[in-house]
């Protein structure tokens, strides 16, 4: 049952996890199976502090440290992701980093590869500098033990997305291009493929490989439109708008700015359509200033707004 839990809860399924470790903790608290009461306990801790209610995650949280033991490896592991979890949401970055460098201490010395993942993963979120860079890479030679390609290649995005933020764009294409090497070797959807076609193809056009970058984005346009055409969700929708801005980029930077105005227009229009007005307001007003910005003289090269959840 845990297992279960534990699927729905990496694949962001929070209502389903939620659920499933309420009932487990029920259960096993009646069952006097205390280890497994605790670990319920702390994921939905977590889960509650990763939505914004810390009250109840408090009170979980009081339930899970009630039997809490280093002992209990699996039980324990999880009480301090949740205490981690908790202190980042408080916006307490010391507290939170030390508690996650601390689980990845725990996990690496007790053979727990999937939190130690985890645990460096969460450590890179709250870290500064080269310390979030050197906690990155940790977090990729923690999936390399694992040897499961769907574990690494979200890693090598999300490190490529850092170094795009430092500017460092010849390093960022590469570990683009290795999260998309991983992934096409990976279990994941079409789509789950297409959002690293995207991100190497950003990595493409920031270091001015254009139509190596536009030949990439056409043919995600084209399978992302054949999938929204047969299941219009919101999420579908939303790469769509995603693939179109980074496609206008292009051609803003080509010098085409109708052609470019045609692009951000379609791709807000996809992103209102995903739930972005309630959603992500501002990357609405990002884009809306992007489109005023075709009629400004250009300053400096922009970069369009990126995913951060895998």
């Amino acid at each position: 049952l845990l297992e279960r839990a534990d699927e729905a809860f990496d694949s962001r399924a929070y209502d389903e996890a939620l659920g499933r470790y309420q009932a487990i903790h029920l259960a096993a608290r009646s069952g006097g199976i205390k280890d497994v009461a605790t670990e319920a306990a702390a994921q939905t801790s977590t889960i509650l502090a990763l939505r914004g209610d810390l009250e109840e995650s408090d009170r979980w949280m009081g339930f899970a440290e009630n039997e809490a033991t280093t002992l209990k490896r699996d039980s324990w592991s999880r009480v301090l992701l949740a205490r981690g979890v908790r202190a980042w949401k408080r916006s307490e970055s010391q507290l939170a980093r030390g508690t996650f460098i601390e689980l990845y201490n725990y996990c690496r010395l007790h053979g727990q590869s999937a939190r130690a993942i985890q645990a460096a993963n969460m450590a890179a979120v709250v870290s500064l500098g080269e310390d979030q860079l050197d906690w990155s890479l940790r977090a990729i030679e923690a999936a390399q033990t694992v040897g499961d390609p769907k574990w690494e290649a979200p890693l090598w995005t999300s490190h490529a997305w850092l170094l795009d933020d430092r500017e460092r764009f010849d390093d960022a294409v590469r570990a683009f291009e290795r999260a998309r090497e991983l992934t096409n070797e990976a279990d994941v959807t079409p789509l789950g493929k297409l959002q690293t076609d995207w991100a190497y193809a950003h990595g493409l056009r920031t270091v001015g490989r254009l139509a190596e970058a536009r030949q990439l984005l056409e043919r995600a346009n084209t399978i992302t439109h054949s999938i929204y055409v047969a299941k219009p969700t919101a999420r579908a929708a939303e790469w769509l708008g995603r693939i179109l801005w980074e496609l206008g980029e292009i051609d803003a930077a080509e010098g085409d700015k109708e052609r470019a105005r045609e692009r951000f227009h379609a791709a807000r229009q996809k992103h209102v359509e995903a739930g972005a007005t309630q959603a992500a307001p501002q990357l609405l007003a990002d884009l809306d200033e992007r489109i005023a910005a075709l009629d400004r003289p250009p300053t400096v090269r922009r970069i369009p707004p990126k995913r951060r959840d895998g």
